[in-house]
């Protein structure tokens, strides 16, 4: 597609006025009817507003050529139909000389025409290079067999609605112009005029974020520490703590003679032996006493109790403690009915009573004296204590430390392993206790309960874990603990990769949380700069999240530390000696690594940040949805790199493979993380993007002939327009004309008076009494005349603003600044002469 003559024009006139960093004027139009206009005067100015025109800023410039020109080509010949005879135009210029002259329809014809076999001429030679000057010629002509249809205002097929159609009105003499007036003409008579008129407009250099929002500036440095703080706390660790004696429970079993309450001999011996033997003492006893189902059941229940409290006594002559005794008793009728299912019975023949009745006949207690002598026992249940020494007490320890180390070896499910780490780590904290009050030594507890070598990786992890939130808290640690800690890292990638399911998403975590801890002590100057040789990893997917961590690192942090070290990340070229968890928004990373002489375009960090955002490397993104979503945050640092690094002045992109639409459907994406990113993150680097594209369209117009970045380049100042629109009413006037200017040279490539309209309700409400008394006043002024054929009904009560006296002295400088609003619009002449 041909360039619109006007863009090399207007890139001209843009391209000296960025070198130079001065304010450019920019044409804009109002449309006026004249006159009352009868139904068919009214029908032509309707179509007169759908053709757009516009007239190009060149004629304005040294360069005088006035074209009007239209992105819609049916609007643009009906309203051409409409002059009947020719159009008149009224140049003024800078030394207040006027010139007229009238073009006749048939040369606009004739040009349009011209216009449109062009534009198939370079449709089908793009389309077929080979084409020869004979079929190239007959296919055209089978288009321009449309263009009479196309000049009477029907529809037009095949050329895109967003192609620029332009007349030449003829060349001004007399050098540049101030003011431009186009008549329409009906029968030579006429109905309407489009008045152009210049505006300020400048470029900025900054475009203000208009954001009030009391949240955390959140980038993947920020979030990285929360993931590290939330990892940490999720492990609760189970305490232990040792007891000055061991706890055992034995039961023994006790029969008894009919009517009798002391025991057998041998029955009591054999207990009182035991307890000597074991050295036990006994805390408490229970007793559950069971009595034949033989005579009156108040008696059994007495007599059971009686021999619990003679037992008791039996017990408490071996020891000073006093035994404690509970007792529960009961006729043993279950039991009886066992015995008689077992005998052949039917159980059902005889109630309790009709039972009790029986046993009073000698000949039937007899015959039942064996099961009934059964039925007459005890079960004793002694809860038994040892007294310990301090070193029977460690010993005890040890004992515990290792079944539970066998257990965890023998467990099965995530949820075993879990109780018996969480054991075993609350068994390491109270050696280190123990060491801390030189009860033992660190030799000792190693020999006997060891934390390294052949134990399970995730006891390692997770000592390493509970030891950085004991030293976050404050509390004593063992002398070793930075090779614990580099321990459990290292233990956690193995676990990483032997791992599957959400064990390995738990483990990658652990790991990525240790790293950061790392990093942190490294930038702190804690620890020695040789611990950065124990972080490097293989590049591989699984371990995506640390390598990105690792060279952010570098890139950031890394200078500072690495000095002298002898390891291979020396070699690397660190970058910076920032911190690496600066927020993005605020320290300008890309800006941050140039002016350290780095390249940032070679960073490894960025290199891997581009394959997860841009390639969508599947491998990757199975194993970063396990560690958290940081997909929104390096798709933030993405941008930056291109939107920073973007050069606009040489015409070269940060990424030769990021060009502008794949950098604007960047953009697009992190704006539907606007609800999760903070608005005063998010917003000034978004507003960046869209001044430097902006900038980069009106440097070099020809990227338009692309429909894909003119569309683009549309949708970019209408996002710029509606966002300052939606905010406008919190702008102070400062902003509010910077903005304006930007908006205005913005709209310089378009049909239409939208970034006047825009910026003028921006000024509006940004406006107030000092402001409009100053130079600012007079450019709010001039918007008021450009913006549309009636300001004051646009916004409602600026003409009350304007006609009441009583609103101060700047009303009168308000008209005195521009005469025509008062002219155009009829405004009281006596507010001028008080």
């Amino acid at each position: 597609m041909r360039l619109p003559h006007f863009l090399f024009l207007i890139g001209g006139l843009w391209a000296s006025t960025l070198t130079a960093q001065v304010p450019t004027d920019i044409t804009y139009r109002v449309e006026t009817p004249l006159g009352e206009l009868d139904k068919r005067q009214k029908r032509y100015y309707k179509e007169l507003n759908k053709a757009g025109y516009r007239i190009n800023a060149g004629a304005f410039a040294a360069d005088s050529v006035v074209i009007l020109s239209s992105s819609s080509l049916t609007a643009f010949t009906r309203s051409l139909r409409w002059w009947r005879d020719a159009v008149v135009w009224e140049a003024t210029y800078a030394d207040g000389s006027k010139e007229y002259l009238r073009q006749p329809r048939r040369k606009l014809k004739q040009q349009l025409r011209k216009q449109y076999y062009g534009y198939w001429e370079a449709y089908y030679l793009a389309k077929d290079p080979d084409l020869s000057p004979e079929e190239l010629q007959t296919a055209v002509k089978k288009r321009l067999r449309a263009f009479g249809r196309i000049w009477r205002g029907k529809k037009n097929r095949g050329i895109p609605d967003d192609y620029t159609w332009f007349v030449y009105l003829g060349d001004a003499r007399g050098g540049p112009l101030s003011k431009y007036r186009v008549d329409f003409l009906t029968r030579n008579r006429p109905y309407a005029e489009i008045y152009f008129d210049t505006v300020r407009a400048e470029l900025a250099h900054r475009l203000p974020a208009i954001e009030q929002a009391d949240c955390r500036v959140v980038d993947r440095g920020t979030r990285f520490l929360q993931f590290q703080e939330t990892t940490f706390q999720a492990f609760r660790y189970t305490p232990y703590r040792s007891s000055d004696r061991i706890r055992r429970m034995r039961r023994f079993a006790l029969f008894f003679d009919k009517n009798k309450v002391e025991y057998e001999a041998a029955e009591t011996d054999r207990i009182l032996r035991f307890l000597a033997d074991s050295s036990y003492q006994v805390a408490k006893a229970f007793v559950r006493g069971m009595a034949s189902v033989e005579g009156d059941s108040a008696n059994n229940i007495r007599l059971m109790e009686s021999r619990a409290q003679v037992l008791v006594q039996t017990l408490q002559k071996g020891q000073e403690e006093q035994i404690v005794l509970e007792t529960e008793t009961f006729e043993n009728w279950p039991l009886f009915y066992q015995q008689l299912l077992k005998a052949g019975f039917d159980t059902a023949t005889y109630t309790k009573s009709e039972w009790k009745d029986l046993f009073y006949e000698d000949s039937v207690a007899r015959a039942l004296e064996p099961m009934l002598s059964e039925q007459r026992r005890a079960d004793l249940t002694l809860y038994l204590y040892q007294l310990l020494d301090e070193g029977e007490q460690l010993d005890q320890a040890f004992l515990l430390y290792r079944q539970a180390l066998t257990r965890l070896q023998r467990s099965r499910t995530p949820q075993e392993q879990g109780r018996y780490l969480r054991f075993l780590v609350g068994m390491r904290l109270y050696f280190h206790e123990l060491v801390q009050k030189e009860k033992s030594t660190w030799e000792n507890i190693e020999s006997e309960a060891p934390a390294w070598g052949n134990v399970p990786d995730a006891l390692p992890v997770l000592y390493a874990v509970q030891l950085i939130k004991e030293k976050n808290a404050g509390n004593w640690l063992p002398e070793d603990f930075v090779s614990r800690v580099m321990a459990g890292h290292r233990a956690a990638l193995r676990l990483m990769e032997s791992s599957v399911g959400p064990l390995q998403t738990y483990f990658t975590k652990q790991a990525v949380a240790l790293q950061g801890y790392v990093f942190g002590r490294l930038l702190d100057g804690e620890w020695e700069p040789e611990r950065i040789c124990e972080l490097e990893y293989p590049e591989t997917p699984l371990y995506y999240s640390l390598i990105l961590n690792y060279y952010h690192f570098l890139d950031y942090g890394g200078r500072r530390i690495l000095g002298a070290n002898p390891c291979s990340a020396q070699g690397y070229r660190p970058s910076v000696e920032a911190d690496v968890w600066a927020s993005a928004s605020t320290a300008l990373p890309l800006d941050t690594i140039q002016a350290n002489g780095v390249d940032a375009r070679h960073s490894r960090y960025y290199y891997f940040l581009k394959r997860w955002v841009l390639d969508k490397d599947e491998e990757i993104a199975k194993y970063t949805r396990r560690v958290g979503d940081y997909y929104m945050f390096d798709l933030m640092e993405v941008v930056q790199y291109n939107v920073r690094g973007w050069e606009v002045a040489e015409a070269r992109m940060f990424d030769e493979e990021i060009d502008i639409l794949r950098l604007d459907d960047l953009v697009r994406e992190l704006l539907t993380y606007r609800d999760r990113i903070c608005p005063t993150s998010l917003f000034p680097l978004v507003l960046e993007y869209h001044r430097r594209f902006q900038v980069a369209v009106l440097l070099n117009p020809m990227v338009l002939v692309d429909n894909r970045v003119a569309k683009r380049f549309k949708e970019s100042r209408k996002w710029l327009s509606d966002y300052y629109r939606a905010r406008k009413d919190r702008m102070i006037p400062e902003e509010a004309l910077l903005v304006a200017r930007h908006l205005i040279a913005v709209n310089a490539l378009f049909i239409g008076n939208e970034g006047v309209n825009t910026s003028f309700s921006i000024m509006h409400a940004a406006r107030t009494p000092e402001a409009l008394a100053s130079d600012w006043g007079k450019e709010y002024a001039n918007l008021a005349v450009i913006a549309g054929p009636r300001p004051f009904d646009l916004i409602p009560g600026l003409q009350r603003q304007v006609t009441e006296t009583e609103e101060g002295e700047w009303q009168k400088n308000f008209l005195q600044v521009h005469p025509e609003l008062w002219q155009l619009y009829h405004l009281p002449r006596n507010l001028l002469d008080e």
